[in-house]
């Protein structure tokens, strides 16, 4: 049985609900309307010649494990990092954000670590904050807990605006080291650390470093934004992708065309010990690990074999490590759209 499900959280009901959704919601300017839902972002169209970008999400069950810990200002900088990760992989330069949270009561202290979390998140991702909601629910919401979600708006010129036509078979597959979980599959580590194994929040354990498990499961997610509008820029990226809920297996291809296949070779992935650690401990296979968790790759970037030192230097200056995990092939009739070389280093 897959893993995820076991543990609370069934993806394919997500999908059914995403494709109804897509079925029965009329859109009211389908003109303008160029990426729509199962993207990683809404692209509407603008008349002065350019693309207005948008994207939500969340940080799901990992509020859970903030709790335990007691320590919430991660979450800020998770929230935008959701959203904006998203939004950036269609070329767009991120403008401004939207927040909402809703609880039934937060001490004081909890909303300041938020708000403090949510500006560095925001000075990191180059946004202003323009609005949002806060909601305050008794009765709706246990005491301590919430829901903080979060919009992005961007914009893209139309000649400039990557889409699933640019990749092709040939480019390279660049991956970008990620922070951690980011924000990702909280039930399944939820349920492997603290139901089946019964550690403590803050245990420290010496295939961690000896670093408390507080400190390595809520690292904030990486923003990529600097990283990626130097690439941008430069006009290197034919697709990206950021790789979120579904891991490498789920999010790679939907940067592709139906014809275009990725070839990750698992050997080049340098896999953290975190990861190896949860596999071990929930007895995951590797085939569920690389279609939950991220396995150290937060985003991927397809470019051309002739920009791809440019590429690589580009993201030196950004601080980024970055490696080659793959490349781009013709996808088959009836052939996956990703396919995995080798195995795990």
């Amino acid at each position: 049985m897959n893993a995820y499900r076991a543990a609370g959280v069934d993806r394919n009901v997500a999908k059914r609900f995403i494709e109804k959704l897509r079925f029965r919601t009329k859109i009211l300017h389908a003109d303008k309307v160029s990426h729509g839902m199962g993207g990683f972002a809404a692209v509407l169209g603008m008349e002065e010649g350019a693309f207005l970008v948008a994207s939500s999400d969340g940080i799901g069950t990992k509020i859970l494990v903030a709790r335990m810990a007691g320590a919430y200002q991660g979450l800020g900088v998770d929230l935008v990092a959701m959203v904006v990760n998203d939004l950036i992989t269609t070329g767009a330069k991120p403008l401004f954000f939207l927040d909402y949270l809703a609880f039934s009561s937060l001490e004081e202290n909890t909303l300041d670590e938020l708000t403090k979390g949510l500006a560095q998140g925001l000075e990191a991702a180059r946004m202003d904050l323009v609005g949002g909601e806060t909601a305050q629910m008794p009765g709706m919401y246990q005491d301590g807990l919430f829901e903080f979600a979060g919009f992005g708006i961007g914009s893209v010129p139309k000649r400039a605006l990557i889409t699933t036509d640019n990749p092709a078979p040939g480019d390279v597959l660049v991956g970008l080291a990620s922070s951690g979980l980011h924000s990702n599959a909280f039930t399944l580590v939820r349920r492997v650390l603290f139901e089946q194994n019964h550690y403590g929040i803050r245990d420290r354990l010496p295939e961690l470093e000896n670093k408390p498990l507080s400190e390595v499961l809520l690292a904030p997610t990486k923003i990529y934004v600097d990283a990626v509008q130097r690439l941008v820029a430069a006009g290197i990226p034919k697709g990206m992708a950021h790789i979120t809920g579904g891991g490498i297996t789920e999010n790679l291809p939907r940067m592709l065309a139906n014809n275009v296949q990725a070839v990750v070779e698992l050997g080049s992935l340098s896999v953290p010990p975190l990861f190896r650690w949860l596999m071990e401990k929930g007895q995951i296979q590797e085939e569920d690990a690389l279609g939950t968790f991220n396995m150290g790759v937060g985003f991927v970037v397809a470019v051309s074999p002739s920009r791809l030192e440019e590429a690589m230097e580009l993201l030196g200056q950004a601080g980024e490590t970055p490696s080659v995990i793959g490349r781009l092939a013709e996808r088959y009739p009836q052939g996956p759209h990703i396919r995995y070389e080798g195995k795990l280093a």
